[in-house]
């Protein structure tokens, strides 16, 4: 299971004795949740119409939303790299390489460490254990309230990692709250273009009722995924009520990536030729190889000492850059090796702030740039297969739905970066048996391969 059975029994963490370094520069603990397959769409801070996430809301208004955040993948493993090391990556690592983690820049800076984790993929022999004093997985709810609320004699650093909204989406009942909704028409149009494509000599009042069929279970689905962002929320209100030194908690809500809930198609290399016909097959569910906007754009929120209340950004940033902004609010020194910058400059002068020229995004599918005035190209890595570049305006077109031609100046240049990221950004050693058969196992129960 890549969740544990009971809300309340999903994380845990806590701070064990280790030889202690130079102090840092302040006393403040830091909580890091990243809830795992969330977009920020689904949240009522960046603009959701429904109660998915009050706690969350509130840790927005007393804190510094990044409206436009991006993920550096769509899916665990390397996104999480990204993120803990502060690298862009162009290879779907599953276990994090020999670089120096946030937890163990903290671990040297004297602080105490520990992880609360309950996805598979990043379990102990992931690597991603690295710098922790201590890294639990899925631990029981008493375990859990106390190490959450346990006191030591030296900042800390808890890195807390939800699972839900990850499939298969099933709140508890008490989260379940959220009716279904209709889907849009050009859902419904799409899947029923789908399967009178498959079967053109069935009458178009079949495909029609197929098509019907088909959405009223991503009506449900959608449903029930916002129900696990709302069990989500209530993890966290639960984990900041036990905290130890609330006042004294810098408090950081992230996402590895968000959830494609049916808004595109599937790669066309992705879907079998058994599956053409089925439109929640050719429609994608979950998350994995494409890199559209539901998938990449994420929340980054930052709460307590040092951030200030009610900012928001609005410039691009990159999850590469959380590491840095948080040893800036701590006071820890930067690495020259880090490819993410410090938000905190921009906290002053959140209007003025330009953002990145460009962000990036990477699977074993396809690479993405997006230019700061919206323009974004994504590109397969195989380009003699089925998949072609696409690009987009999401200025004129935030939803992806208008593919514009690839032989313009724009996408030349776009293509250009695009290259220089593929040939600088981190990769596996070639040497490395990144993939062992426990790991591919466990990635195939996720449905990461075989599709």
């Amino acid at each position: 299971m890549l969740r544990p059975p009971l809300p309340l029994a999903l994380l845990l963490l806590a701070a064990t004795t280790c030889s202690k370094g130079p102090p840092p520069t302040r006393d403040v603990d830091v909580l890091l949740c990243v809830i795992d397959t969330l977009r920020a769409d689904r949240l009522g801070c960046y603009g959701y119409d429904r109660a998915t996430s009050p706690t969350i809301d509130a840790l927005a208004a007393r804190g510094v939303r990044a409206a436009d955040c991006t993920a550096q993948s769509s899916w665990t493993g390397p996104s999480m790299v990204s993120m803990m090391l502060s690298r862009h990556v162009a290879d779907d690592f599953v276990r994090i390489p020999g670089l120096p983690t946030l937890a163990e820049r903290l671990k040297a800076l004297g602080w105490s460490t520990a992880a609360i984790q309950s996805n598979v993929l990043l379990e102990p022999g992931s690597e991603f254990e690295r710098g922790f004093d201590e890294y639990e997985m899925e631990p029981d709810p008493d375990v859990y309230r106390a190490l959450v609320g346990r006191k030591v004699d030296r900042p800390r650093f808890v890195y807390l990692h939800l699972t839900n909204p990850h499939d298969p989406y099933d709140p508890a009942a008490a989260y379940d709250v959220f009716p279904p909704r209709p889907v849009e028409p050009s859902l419904l149009e799409g899947f029923r273009d789908v399967i009178a494509a498959a079967h053109p000599d069935r009458p178009k009042a079949w495909a029609k009722r197929a098509a019907l069929e088909a959405s009223n279970v991503v009506a449900t689905e959608r449903a029930k995924y916002d129900g696990e962002v709302r069990m989500a929320d209530a993890i966290l209100a639960t984990t900041l009520e036990m905290l130890p030194r609330p006042e004294k908690t810098i408090v950081i809500v992230a996402a590895d990536h968000g959830e494609c809930l049916y808004e595109h198609r599937e790669a066309r290399g992705a879907v079998r030729p058994e599956d053409e016909g089925n439109p929640l097959v050719v429609y994608k569910r979950t998350h994995n190889t494409l890199l559209t906007q539901e998938l990449v754009h994420v929340p980054l929120i930052l709460a307590g000492p040092g951030v200030p209340a009610g900012v928001v950004l609005d410039a691009p940033v990159e999850n590469v850059d959380l590491v840095p902004t948080l040893l800036e609010l701590i006071g820890a020194p930067p690495s020259p090796d880090d490819d993410g910058a410090s938000l905190v400059p921009a906290f002053a002068d959140p209007a003025g702030a330009r953002g990145k020229d460009f962000v990036f995004s990477n699977t074993t599918t396809f690479s993405a740039v997006r230019a700061r005035g919206g323009a974004k190209l994504v590109v397969p890595w195989a380009e003699d297969g089925p998949d072609r570049p696409v690009l987009f305006d999401l200025a004129n077109d935030p939803h992806e739905r208008a593919p514009r031609p690839t032989t313009g100046d724009d996408a030349v240049a776009l293509r250009r970066v695009l290259d220089r990221f593929r040939a600088e950004a981190l990769k596996a050693d070639a040497a490395e048996d990144v993939i062992d058969e426990a790991v591919r196992r466990r990635m195939e129960e996720l449905g990461y391969l075989g599709r």
